[in-house]
């Protein structure tokens, strides 16, 4: 139901964490994000930990990862083994930019297909709530 990432800990050993869920009800901060900063101050390995932290805690049934490094892929590349990344894209993979593109346009139609099949859905919560509502019929 949330997305908690977490990110390290404060002073007295309270976890820090940021939760990528969109909804306000849920503590969500939102799946959008910018980090920035100047050349050589973190930006990269912020990124890295939140990935890490993601595949720590998240099952790859439940979140996947299609990672996309304009940098080389000096980034993606750490990751390109885990079971959580469907694929990687670098600045370096001329030809595979226009393909992902296409790829990810496919991806958002046919999520979109599934919440308008399952009765014009507006949100990702409540198809799963359907799907626990038919999985709770059945077990019973």
């Amino acid at each position: 139901d949330t997305l908690p990432v977490p990110m390290g800990v404060r002073a007295g050993g309270k976890k820090i964490a940021i939760n990528l869920h969109d909804k306000i009800e849920r503590q969500g901060h939102g799946p959008h994000g910018l980090i920035a900063g100047t050349t050589g101050s973190g930006k990269s390995e912020v990124i890295q930990s939140i990935v890490a932290s993601l595949a720590a805690e998240f099952h790859p049934h439940d979140l996947a990862f299609m990672l996309i490094d304009y940098k080389g892929g000096g980034m993606s590349n750490t990751f390109v083994d885990l079971p959580h990344v469907v694929g990687t894209i670098t600045n370096l993979d001329g030809n595979l930019i226009e393909r992902a593109n296409i790829s990810l346009r496919a991806e958002l139609v046919r999520r979109q297909k599934i919440l308008n099949d399952a009765g014009n859905l507006q949100h990702i919560d409540e198809y799963y709530k359907i799907l626990r509502s038919r999985h709770e019929q059945r077990v019973w």
